[in-house]
């Protein structure tokens, strides 16, 4: 049986395999802004940088950015059953 293991709260077991790509984030939210500012909490007030949050249309690339490109995980979430973890729950 071909098949993805899958590793969480609830245990590891092997589910089905259905091809795709699967692109997959936490449950929750977050700017570049704020992970930058949850990983700068931890030092030192005099080594903390200080970071200005801006948005996508002031900070110019020759990309074209979307408006909002946060992913998607209903579909790996009813499918499949795995639940995403709030992102800092990773930040050591």
């Amino acid at each position: 049986m071909k098949g993805i293991v899958l590793a969480g709260g609830s245990g590891t077991r092997l589910h089905p395999l259905t091809l795709g790509t699967y692109h997959y984030s936490g449950s929750s939210v977050v700017s570049w802004y704020d992970f930058a500012e949850a990983i700068f909490e931890a030092e030192a007030e005099a080594h903390r940088p200080k970071l200005t949050p801006c948005a996508s249309t002031e900070y110019p690339t020759k990309a074209q950015r979307p408006k909002n490109s946060v992913l998607s995980t209903a579909y790996i979430q009813r499918e499949m059953g795995v639940l995403g973890y709030h992102w800092r729950m990773f930040l050591i």
